[in-house]
């Protein structure tokens, strides 16, 4: 379950971070992947339709995702948003922490595909969950850490919010799956 937890918390991290774009939609359309995207959001199917989008298509697909992460500060997926009133100094406090636990994993961040990306963003922290639950019993510290200080802080306000705000069935889906992810708790063995 832990690597099957990890590869969907890397392709959730992928969506949140960059446009839908064609290897990415093909991936969706796995049964493994689909499947559960549509028990969350039964229409998901039907709105991903066949291959291949139109420029139309694509363009709207593309505005969806700009007015939900890039635009739209109530719907940010970065954690210093959720926070309050000081976001300087909680985006300096995850960069920190960030740093940290990149070390503790022996991974460098690569800040590509969109050049630096924000320490807190969504897809940074859940990327470095999934590098911790593939390291199986040896990274479970520091998943745990990840979660309760990294993520279980906000993930659900931002959640909601998107949810509140789109009905595009694959930003619903994505974060419902997300939070789902980050709130499984692995069985002791």
């Amino acid at each position: 379950m832990g690597r099957t937890r990890a590869q969907i918390l890397e392709l959730c991290s992928r969506l949140l971070l960059v446009e839908l774009d064609q290897s990415a939609r093909e991936m969706i359309r796995l049964p493994e992947v689909l499947n559960p995207l549509m028990k969350l959001e039964p229409s998901l199917g039907e709105w991903l339709g066949s291959e291949p989008w139109d420029a139309t298509r694509c363009d709207d697909v593309d505005a969806d995702f700009c007015s939900l992460f890039v635009l739209s500060p109530t719907t940010s997926p970065c954690a210093s948003a959720w926070f309050g009133d000081e976001p300087a100094r909680i985006a300096s406090h995850f960069h920190n922490r960030v740093e940290a636990w990149s070390a503790a994993l022996g991974i460098q961040l690569s800040h590509e595909p969109l050049g630096r990306v924000p320490s807190d963003h969504v897809a940074v922290l859940s990327g470095l969950l999934a590098h911790a639950i593939l390291l199986g019993d040896a990274g479970a510290s520091l998943a745990e850490q990840i979660v309760e200080e990294g993520l279980r802080p906000w993930l659900s306000r931002f959640a909601a919010a998107v949810l509140e705000k789109t009905q595009n069935p694959l930003y619903r889906a994505i974060v419902q799956l997300l939070e789902i992810l980050v709130s499984f708790q692995e069985p002791a063995r």
